[in-house]
């Protein structure tokens, strides 16, 4: 990534089976053109989650910057739920003792109602 610009991010504990509780986070980076001298181009939005890949980023690729915005963060969710699939879970505190885990909310779509 060259000039990554973060444009959300979102502080997570991560725990792993048989291991203690560690603090990460996940980032969403800025839609970017892959040729920006070119209309036509690609686009992609780069997404990390640091207890996964090791802090890697996932590049993750669209015909424009909100395609590549919405599956950047679907690919979030797939890799959250893979983590928790796999025994792992992706939580952050609101209140003391009271967590929630970021793969299932992400998990709850929210579609209009249509006639």
């Amino acid at each position: 990534m060259s000039n990554p610009t973060v444009i959300a991010s979102r502080p997570l504990t991560f725990r792993e089976p048989g291991k203690e509780p560690s603090p990460g986070c996940v980032e969403v980076f800025q839609p970017t053109a892959e040729d920006p001298n070119d209309p036509e181009s690609a686009w992609y939005c780069d997404i990390r989650i640091s207890a996964i890949r090791g802090g890697k980023p996932l590049r993750v690729f669209g015909v424009d910057s909100i395609q590549a915005l919405a599956l950047g963060l679907r690919m979030m969710r797939s890799q959250l739920e893979l983590f928790d699939d796999y025994g792992g879970n992706s939580a952050w505190a609101f209140e003391e003792g009271d967590r929630c885990c970021l793969s299932e909310i992400a998990r709850h779509d929210h579609e209009p109602d249509r006639q």
